[in-house]
């Protein structure tokens, strides 16, 4: 099954991307930093991927609401992605 990309869905993670970046450089665990443009590029994938299960989440169960948190404040999160009630 394909998932089309918008330009929107591209943008929106570069931002959250960015963001993750910003705020996880300075607590990044040494073994896991892969230098700056290399870590942009990680969080860029990790962020569309998200974006592209969210999509697929809401073809899967249309009418539902669907919770996601893009970035936490507050450091790394050991939690779910997202869910749907």
């Amino acid at each position: 099954m394909q998932i089309p990309l918008t330009r929107a869905d591209w943008i929106a993670a570069t931002v959250i991307a960015a963001l993750r970046r910003s705020l996880n450089d300075a607590i990044r665990a040494s073994h896991r930093d892969r230098g700056r443009q290399k870590n942009l590029l990680a969080d860029l994938d990790g962020a569309i991927g998200e974006l592209v299960a969210l999509k697929r989440i809401e073809q899967a169960y249309p009418g539902c609401r669907v919770t996601y948190t893009a970035v936490s404040w507050d450091g790394p999160v050991n939690d779910v992605d997202a869910a749907v009630d």
